[in-house]
């Protein structure tokens, strides 16, 4: 916004440049800044020379010599959809000038382009432009006291080049005029087919190149999710913007001739629904990155706990839903498993092998063997307890650490009800002579074992001990 102030008794224009300031910071500030803007009028470009700084309403503001300037478009007294081509080519027509005498750069913006009265157009200055303040984005939607025309501020990355910038700052007005009333504040806006089925194919080709050659990456993204003519979009993908030249014929051209044509009553509803859908994919993409985005800590620390659950916990879940050690075994074969596997000390079969704290004991005693075994190894340096199959194969070697059922015999009893399976089990059970005296102590030991098909498997769910057989003898402790 430019104010008209009378400053040291002469009338002067003013720029609003933030808020109030000692005078010693605004001149620190503000030190360097010589040239306020630029001026195009009668095919000329003239510098808009800075001569001070003053403080008005508040504002910390830059002055220069009387300017009659007003915004491009004027939002309180809208023009019509021709008048805003025509000012929008003349525009188009100072850029273009600008360009030439080498002051418009890459942040070029058309909130910073303002119009003379009696002609000619200002372009303000970067170093002015970074300093003014931040302006509130546009809500959208038009109402009756909006204009069609765009907002000042143009979203989204700064172009490449200075000639980009302007062909995206007119080709966002252009999009803005000619989708309006159904205009979209999303950035990049939707192709113009989507809002205006009836638009001329030449028109929306142009300005639609415009936007996608001067941020090609976001807005050639969006446009080939929408867009059915893959050809046609691939085709405008690989065209390069349009000059800042080219811009003030077109615009005259949609001005005098009109920039819609006129469809069959069948085609313009094809069209229409077909747009329907567009705007429809759009607005799920775009909901769906704004979602990404505001929840980005949130699905980070998620992404976080998932990596440590594959790391952690997945081995772990796999090893609940596995299917057990016991599954497509008979239950003599289960009941055999589970006296075998005493004296390897292989706790995870055990527990596959019973149900219902079915031979805890056992169970422990192998635990805490275990346990004791490894620390010697350890720390001692002494081989571990043997099982007992194994020390039978061997020969029953003499002075040796054996823990398990030696001499195990199952058979099957009659009886069984309910799916129940009955089994005789004698053994004789070994463990290590305490202390580290070489030996072990053999107890005969006779068992009933219940047995049924319990989750996916048959399992022991009772251990009952049995009087042991009199040939059996008593515990005996084996050198």
């Amino acid at each position: 916004m430019i104010l008209r102030r009378t400053v040291a008794g002469m009338e002067r224009s003013l720029i609003p440049v933030g808020e109030e300031k000692t005078s010693a910071a605004a001149i620190r500030l503000f030190r360097g800044i010589g040239t306020l803007g630029h001026v195009h009028r009668d095919g000329r470009v003239l510098p808009w020379k800075a001569e001070g700084f003053t403080t008005v309403e508040g504002k910390s503001c830059l002055y220069g010599p009387l300017v009659d300037a007003q915004p491009l478009f004027d939002a309180d007294h809208p023009p019509g959809e021709a008048e805003s081509l025509f000012l929008l080519a003349d525009a188009g027509e100072a850029c273009a000038a600008f360009l030439r005498e080498g002051v418009l750069t890459a942040a070029f913006r058309l909130d910073l382009l303002y119009r003379l009265r009696g002609g000619g157009f200002l372009l303000l200055s970067d170093p002015v432009a970074s300093r003014l303040p931040a302006r509130k984005e546009s809500s959208g939607r038009p109402t009756e006291k909006t204009s069609p025309n765009p907002p000042g501020v143009t979203p989204g990355p700064v172009p490449a080049s200075p000639a980009a910038a302007v062909s995206l700052a007119l080709g966002l007005a252009a999009h803005r005029i000619m989708s309006f009333p159904a205009e979209s504040a999303a950035f990049p806006p939707p192709p113009l087919e989507a809002l205006r089925p009836d638009i001329r194919q030449d028109a929306a080709a142009f300005v639609e190149r415009a936007l996608r050659a001067s941020l090609a990456p976001s807005y050639a993204a969006r446009a080939s999710l929408a867009r059915a003519s893959s050809a046609r979009a691939s085709s405008a993908r690989a065209s390069p913007a349009p000059e800042p030249e080219e811009w003030p014929e077109r615009l005259r051209d949609w001005a005098r001739n009109g920039y819609t044509r006129e469809l069959p009553a069948e085609e313009l509803r094809r069209r229409k629904k077909r747009g329907r859908r567009m705007l429809r994919a759009l607005d799920r993409k775009a909901r769906t990155l704004n979602f990404i985005r505001r929840r980005s800590g949130f699905l980070a620390a998620l992404g976080g706990a998932a990596a440590v659950f594959l790391v952690l916990g997945l081995p772990i879940l796999q090893g609940i839903l596995a299917p057990p050690v016991t599954a497509g075994k008979t239950p003599e074969e289960v009941v055999r498993l589970f006296y075998t596997s005493l004296g390897r000390l292989d706790i995870g079969a055990m527990r596959d092998c019973v149900t219902q704290n079915a031979g805890d004991h056992y169970i422990d005693a192998a635990a805490h063997l275990y346990t004791i075994s490894r620390v010697r190894q350890a720390v001692e340096r002494v081989e571990g307890v043997l099982d007992a199959q194994e020390w039978e194969r061997r020969g029953r070697p003499p002075e040796t650490a054996v823990f398990g059922a030696a001499g195990l015999s199952v058979a099957r009893e009659p009886g069984g009800r309910d799916g129940e399976e009955l089994f005789t089990v004698r053994f004789e059970l070994l463990r290590p002579l305490p202390g580290s005296v070489p030996g072990s102590l053999g107890l005969p030991v006779a068992e009933r074992v219940h047995t049924r098909f319990i989750h996916r498997a048959h399992r022991i769910f009772r251990i009952e001990s049995l009087p042991p057989d009199p040939d059996d003898g008593d515990r005996r402790e084996i050198p």
